[in-house]
């Protein structure tokens, strides 16, 4: 820090709500376009309208109503490294967990608690990013990154000490609370300090890193868990998050405004908790749940009557949690589309793909994740080719255009596996599949962030990252509901025609036909087939080859309905009007030092 840094504060008052409140949010012309301005206390920028203060106690700091502060590009690529350790972190924490899970569970003896560990951390992270794209739009950025830093690093190692299931799941659900913050408002702090063009470059950047989380957490939480145990799953986020507190604390500026707490929406906040968490619940249980029961009609019950509350404090307060005139913009309601359908892609697609591998193809665990590589190999190579496209190319809602075409390839080429086909038809699947993942990823957050003005960048980015979680569990419900319902009549049929003795089949499924698990096994087949007398070994390999083609009908139907769901973003983003994106102005001012 140098003696010249300083913090500026906007002075914007608070207001009660208005008719106009109701109008679709202003676009400002060419928004995030650098404007050149002195970095000095003369400032006119900096004396008309602010209080500005100079201090040792931070890095500079500038109003919502600039494009950033002005930094060196060293500071700002700290900066952005810092925020992107915590993203991944938390990216990979949300994912890694379920390979583990059933080692945990028996560790701790809780196996019938497994939906619940999961549960936790979905829903307290899920309610907490609107919340927390909110707070940094009133409070500044960088005070919710720390929270959210500290916040996470400390659960993780309280939840790598859990003695008991409970104990877990409700470290857990405290963990998604600071996941959820830090989710939100990572993609923020990017507007906050770097212009449009350069910040949907960075978006790709960030996208990749999502994906790298999903697709490399199953092979990485297998190896941590095998080598290490189960605990270091979550101690291994401490000395890594600690580099992203290091580098959040020495460079990212502090945006700081005149906002206190009675502008914090905590009637808004009751009313978005009534209204989600009991659906994200349903949703999480709804494969050990029938939706008749008492319990799921109860949860959807309190949600439908919380959502028109949710609605109507939304409408009658000043400082909405969630300003619902963002969404009479169309750009703003057309990306959040495309935000939340496209995750049927990622999230969703994630839990089934390894499925077609072990089920189908008689891949081990480990060869499976092995096998997910071209898929990431394709995200990996065009998410951040994506934010270079959205940064150049003047219609560029085409890039997403072109990468949800490709995921539908990628699925309809999907369901064309069979028992027989060779890993790399699935491999050259995956690539195209990942390639339009990279697309469309960075789009929604790169438009929302261009197209909104400075003082709801924060809320209205975190909307993006909110629709993406919802959406992507929605789309493992229904398809796995598909899938639950259509396999036990897919794969009675086929026993039925073949004939097959009823105690075989009883065997491979443990007597319950809908559960395949013994095939994802190949030792575990390996054995059952050679305890069987070698009179009754060509009949259960044809039972085996038999289940494995019902297995991969059923998967075919389920990338199927994925394709068409994913027909909808395609053609909204058809429709999507694109905020021109200013070019780079390659100045450089100092910021002072670190």
């Amino acid at each position: 820090m140098t003696k010249n840094d300083k913090t500026v504060r906007d002075g914007e008052p608070s207001r009660p709500a208005t008719a106009d409140d109701d109008a679709p949010l202003p676009r400002p012309q060419n928004a995030g376009e650098p404007r050149t301005r002195a970095s000095g206390p003369t400032d006119p920028a900096h004396t008309a309208g602010s209080t500005t203060r100079t201090g040792t106690d931070g890095p500079p700091a500038v109003s919502p109503e600039d494009d950033g502060p002005v930094l060196t590009a060293s500071r700002k690529a700290a900066a952005t490294v810092g925020v992107g350790i915590a993203l991944l972190v938390v990216s990979l924490d949300g994912t890694i967990v379920g390979t583990a899970m059933p080692r945990i569970l028996a560790d701790l003896h809780g196996l019938s608690y497994y939906a619940w560990v999961v549960t936790a951390y979905l829903v307290t992270s899920t309610i907490l990013m609107p919340i927390a794209g909110k707070l940094g739009d009133l409070f500044g950025r960088k005070p919710l990154v720390l929270i959210g830093l500290f916040g996470f690093l400390g659960t993780s190692w309280l939840v790598g000490a859990s003695t008991s299931t409970v104990q877990l799941i409700l470290l857990r659900g405290v963990q998604g609370l600071f996941g959820g913050i830090l989710t939100a408002v990572t993609f923020a702090v990017v507007a906050d300090i770097h212009p449009v063009r350069q910040r949907v470059k960075i978006h790709g950047i960030f996208s990749a890193i999502i994906g790298l989380s999903v697709v490399a957490a199953p092979p990485l939480g297998g190896y941590i868990t095998d080598n290490w145990g189960w605990r270091w799953i979550f101690y291994v986020n401490v000395p890594i998050g600690a580099l992203a507190v290091a580098l959040t604390l020495m460079f990212l500026p502090y945006v700081a405004t005149r906002r206190g707490w009675r502008d914090i929406d905590f009637a808004g906040c009751v009313a978005l908790t009534v209204a989600l968490v009991p659906i994200l619940v349903a949703l999480s249980i709804s494969n050990d749940h029938a939706w008749t029961s008492p319990l799921m009609l109860g949860l959807v019950a309190v949600s439908a009557v919380g959502l028109p509350v949710f609605l109507f404090v939304e409408r009658s307060v000043a400082n909405p949690i969630v300003p619902l005139r963002l969404f009479l913009d169309p750009v703003f309601s057309i990306a959040m589309v495309i935000a939340g359908l496209s995750a049927v892609g990622l999230y969703g697609l994630a839990v089934f793909i390894p499925l077609l591998y072990q089920g189908v193809l008689g891949e081990t665990a480990t060869g499976s994740g092995t096998l997910l590589t071209p898929l990431l190999l394709g995200m990996l190579v065009s998410a951040p080719l994506s934010g270079q496209l959205i940064a150049r190319v003047r219609h560029y809602r085409y890039v997403g255009t072109v990468g949800l075409a490709a995921m539908i390839a990628g699925l309809l080429m999907l369901t064309t596996v069979t028992v027989t086909s060779p890993d790399w038809h699935v491999a050259l699947d995956l690539v195209i599949l990942g390639i339009g993942m990279g697309l469309v990823w960075p789009l929604s957050t790169a438009v929302v962030q261009a197209s909104m003005t400075k003082d709801v960048v924060g809320v209205a980015t975190a909307q993006v990252n909110f629709w993406r979680n919802l959406g992507g569990t929605v789309a493992v419900v229904v398809l796995g509901s598909i899938m639950a319902n259509r396999l036990t009549a897919e794969i009675a049929s086929r026993m039925t025609a073949l004939r097959a003795p009823a105690d075989l089949v009883g065997r491979i499924t443990g007597g319950a036909q809908q559960d395949l698990s013994t095939l994802f096994d190949p030792a575990a087949v390996a054995r059952l087939r050679e305890s069987l007398p070698e009179a009754e070994r060509a009949m259960f390999d044809m039972v085996e080859h038999s289940m494995r083609a019902g297995l991969a009908d059923v998967l075919h139907q389920v990338f199927l309905v994925a394709a068409v769901i994913l027909a909808i973003p395609l053609v909204a983003s058809l429709f999507l009007k694109e905020t021109p994106i200013p070019p780079a102005s390659g100045r450089r001012a100092s910021a002072g030092g670190s």
